[in-house]
């Protein structure tokens, strides 16, 4: 879960620049969803989910070889046998090629994404059977003891908490950056809650969005390109959040 980390800076230099990547280290370093991190399996589908991002953005730098595509596609297709929502996460891969104006790409990592769900299936494990029933299983299990006008806020706090305080720049400045394209592919949460597929233990099944929804807290601004700076007080006080988390929920190893 800690290759997140470069793994989201490497991704960003490309579209955003050195000094707007660099910038943005700490404030993914000292996050407070790093607590989830520590405990939960997710955090190896939140590295699958960055490495895809980081081969597709590598792969729509001019001159560079298709096969960082092919890589992309890969890897989002093992993430998506990690968890069904790691598929949103294409529509980030789908936006930077689309500013690169390289749509083939596309292609080629759609149809290498569907090599391990292929695989899964001759092993007996039908993807879209395993949505539909895990769907149901939601409808059937959760949904009828979980109010989605309850829990729908809940889980936007949550969101809130895990990122930080950081999330209010990035916010802001959300508008306004060529760091867009990360973030569309995280606002697959909003769907999650409007759609009321998520009720609960969002810490968890988030972790591969919420570092990409602070991509435009230091991204620069158009139009003068100038990156933001490290919010220095406000990456300390998510820090503090994290450790104050820790202590109240005690959570289990």
């Amino acid at each position: 879960g800690a290759l997140v980390v470069p793994l989201v800076a490497i991704s960003v230099r490309p579209v955003c620049g050195e000094l707007a990547a660099r910038r943005l280290v700490p404030i993914l370093a000292l996050a407070p969803w790093a607590v989830w991190t520590a405990v939960s399996m997710d955090a190896v589908t939140s590295t699958l989910c960055a490495a895809s991002i980081c081969c597709g953005v590598q792969a729509g730098v001019p001159h560079r070889s298709r096969w960082w595509a092919a890589a992309a596609g890969l890897l989002l297709g093992v993430a998506a046998l990690f968890s069904y929502s790691a598929v949103w996460l294409a529509a980030t891969l789908i936006a930077v090629w689309f500013i690169r104006r390289r749509p083939v790409l596309n292609v080629i990592a759609g149809s290498t994404a569907l090599v391990p769900l292929g695989l899964a299936r001759v092993a007996g494990f039908v993807w879209p059977d395993g949505l539909s029933a895990a769907q149901v299983d939601f409808s059937t299990r959760i949904g009828p003891h979980r109010s989605w006008v309850l829990w729908a806020p809940l889980d936007l706090l949550i969101l809130v908490i895990a990122c930080g305080p950081a999330l209010v720049p990035a916010i802001r400045r959300s508008r306004l950056t060529p760091g867009w394209p990360f973030v569309v592919g995280a606002l697959g949460v909003g769907f999650a809650l409007l759609s009321g597929l998520s009720r609960g233990e969002v810490e968890r099944s988030w972790l591969p969005f919420f570092p990409w929804l602070l991509v435009p807290a230091v991204a620069p601004v158009v139009p003068n390109g100038q990156p933001g700076r490290t919010p220095v007080l406000l990456v300390g006080l998510g820090a503090a959040v994290g450790v104050v988390i820790e202590a109240v929920l005690l959570t289990a190893w």
